[in-house]
């Protein structure tokens, strides 16, 4: 049984390892883990928009039409922020759908998931017709989906970590079979982590990796 310092510090360290940030952008990052359009990717490996010659702020007496069709350039030089400025503009002029739809992308392709979900939304409530927008507001679901995924898998193997440090075999064991649940890839870590290397020897802990539970998704 734990005393109540051992318990105190897994609080401190599972705040640590499980702590996820979400900026005021909607980027949500996690242990070097960007959730981005193509998934989870390392911090490392995001792709970074060389820097491109900014033009300024929007001018206010451009009409909704020739801002969107800046913005629209600014997107394929993948000056993303100042893409958005000008979106917001003619969105400020002009809401329309396509607009909206145009801006959710924009969002999206800069992780900004929770903003992209709302762009996405408030075009299909303007238009129900604007299939692209539905089409993208369903791939911001399944980005989320699979985020949530990666942090749950990784948060029931730090607990089954810090379990097995404090000899609570059981509970230790029970967070693997969630982490192998939920699909978490670097299961394997099992064998070389020095936490579990008591855990290693219980016929229990052979069972479980043998048997391999399958991946539940959420």
């Amino acid at each position: 049984m734990a005393n109540p310092r051992e318990l105190a510090l897994v609080v401190v360290i599972v705040t640590l390892f499980i702590g996820c940030a979400f900026s005021q952008s909607g980027t949500m990052s996690f242990h070097g883990i960007v959730l981005g359009a193509n998934g989870a990717i390392p911090l490392d490996q995001a792709d970074v928009a060389p820097p491109v010659d900014t033009i300024g702020l929007a001018p206010p007496d451009a009409t909704a039409e020739q801002l969107e069709t800046t913005a629209d350039e600014l997107r394929a030089r993948k000056a993303y922020l100042e893409s958005m400025d000008y979106f917001r503009a003619a969105l400020a002029k002009q809401p329309s759908a396509q607009l909206l739809n145009k801006m959710g992308i924009v969002e999206l392709e800069t992780f900004r998931l929770n903003d992209a979900k709302k762009s996405f939304e408030r075009a299909i409530k303007l238009n129900k017709e604007q299939s692209d927008a539905l089409n993208n507001l369903g791939v911001v679901y399944e980005e989320i989906r699979q985020g949530h995924q990666v942090l749950r898998g990784r948060y029931e193997y730090v607990m089954a970590r810090l379990y097995a440090k404090i000899e609570r075999t059981d509970e230790s064991l029970q967070c693997l079979r969630k982490a192998i649940e939920a699909g978490y890839k670097d299961i394997n870590m099992v064998y070389k982590d020095a936490e579990f290397s008591d855990l290693r020897k219980d016929p229990r802990f052979a069972q479980l990796m043998a048997a391999k539970p399958p991946v539940i998704p959420e």
